[in-house]
């Protein structure tokens, strides 16, 4: 009974750890430090205490009888860890850039790290996604702050930043707009009372904040999965409540009529920007980094190694040490190899994602746009925020299998 109640206590501050580490990197950190420093560490204490040992050997152990994206996982964890590690290292690159490259492809594997303590704690995917939510809306609070000259930080509660943060680009930004919106919109095909309609406003203007710094930042992929989220789920709500789903919708273009004005300034500062950068030369970069690595056999198989830069077109040639997108970055640092690698444990979540769609369209769709936003477009996969929305995806996995259990 003793060792039962310990290992209860010992979860629970494990738990306790994670949603501090989230915490302190809502109200301190930043997406992609250029200094780190305290805030840096204690989030990093605070990931190494949830995962623990028994995260960490989980991690390592490869079980082919897992899930596809946690076997993926650990088998690139496990590679991650050795190949190019031991390039980057013979090479000569910096330790500075090598750690710059291990710390993010850490943050890659949480879900791998975190899945002993998903599957005995009871509603973490609940938990968690709270706490995601509102680490998106404190970083648009802090976006805010820095775009309106500190006129807004909550009454002085939110410290400003002395370094570009890109918050506006963290994926749980787009990810808390996304489910707020689907929030309020599920709430509205179920019964109205006046506790309910509170609610639906208070969710309704939490997503207006939230999305004001990705429009000031002219996020055109974010914006545009929005609207694609919109009209998803404006569509099963027609086949779902079709009344309910017509009167929400009539309501929401009552309330756009007064924005309008706004929204066509919108859209015509991003036409103008699509019309003078393109799709930012992915493509172009793409090629670069197969010039990188297609010198010879070893470093097609296995990269340029962890700390390893190229020529990047996407900013004028300049040499850098990042790309624009997931699998672009895994395949300049790791190879065919480890590109593959990454291919498979993404596929293994985007098939939780669609496994979920029909059961939980509002959460699945939400988490959907920054995944696919994060491996094709943006360099954002870099932060802890991608990390977390890979854990949503996961926990939502590890609760369909824990419920399905039950039902047996």
């Amino acid at each position: 009974m003793d060792a039962f109640l310990s290992h209860l206590k010992t979860l629970y501050l494990r738990v306790v750890a994670l949603f501090c580490a989230i915490g302190v990197y809502a109200l301190f950190g930043s997406p992609t430090p250029n200094n780190p420093g305290w805030a840096e560490a204690l989030i990093g204490l605070g990931l190494v205490l949830a995962v623990g040992f028994s995260g960490a050997w989980s991690a390592l152990k490869a079980d082919m009888r897992a899930p596809l994206w946690q076997g993926a996982g650990s088998l690139l964890l496990i590679f991650g860890v050795t190949m190019p590690l031991l390039k980057g290292v013979l090479v000569g690159h910096e330790v500075a850039m090598i750690l710059r490259d291990i710390i993010p492809f850490l943050f890659l594997l949480l879900p791998v790290f975190l899945a002993p303590l998903m599957r005995v704690q009871l509603d973490f995917i609940k938990k968690a996604v709270i706490a995601v939510v509102l680490l998106g809306v404190i970083f648009s609070l802090r976006a805010l702050s820095e775009q309106a000259g500190q006129f807004i930080t909550l009454i002085s509660l939110i410290p400003a930043s002395e370094e570009l943060t890109y918050f506006a680009n963290a994926p749980t930004v787009l990810f808390a707009a996304l489910f707020l919106i689907g929030s309020a919109g599920l709430m509205v095909l179920e019964a109205l009372n006046p506790a309910r309609l509170l609610r639906i406003a208070g969710f309704v203007l939490l997503a207006g904040i939230v999305v004001i710094p990705i429009v000031l930042t002219q996020q055109r992929a974010s914006l545009g999965y929005l609207v694609l989220y919109v009209g998803i789920l404006g569509g099963i709500g027609l086949t779902r409540a079709p009344y309910r789903a017509l009167t929400a919708l009539a309501v929401l273009a009552l309330c756009a009529l007064p924005l309008y004005g706004a929204l066509m300034d919108v859209a015509a500062a991003l036409a103008q920007k699509t019309a003078l950068v393109g799709i930012n030369m992915r493509y172009a970069e793409l090629n670069a980094v197969w010039r990188a690595i297609s010198g010879g056999l070893f470093d097609l198989l296995f990269g340029t190694g962890w700390g390893g830069s190229f020529h990047s077109p996407a900013v004028g040639e300049l040499e850098v040490n990042f790309t624009h997108s997931l699998l672009s970055s895994a395949l300049l640092k790791t190879g065919l190899c480890g590109a593959a690698l990454t291919g498979v444990y993404i596929l293994g979540l985007t098939q939780i994602l669609w496994a979920q769609l029909k059961l939980r369209p509002v959460l699945a769709l939400a988490l959907a746009g920054p995944l696919v936003i994060d491996v094709f477009l943006y360099a954002s996969f870099k932060s802890l925020d991608f990390g977390l929305i890979l854990l949503l995806i996961a926990g939502l996995g590890v609760s369909h299998q824990k419920s399905e259990a039950m039902r047996a």
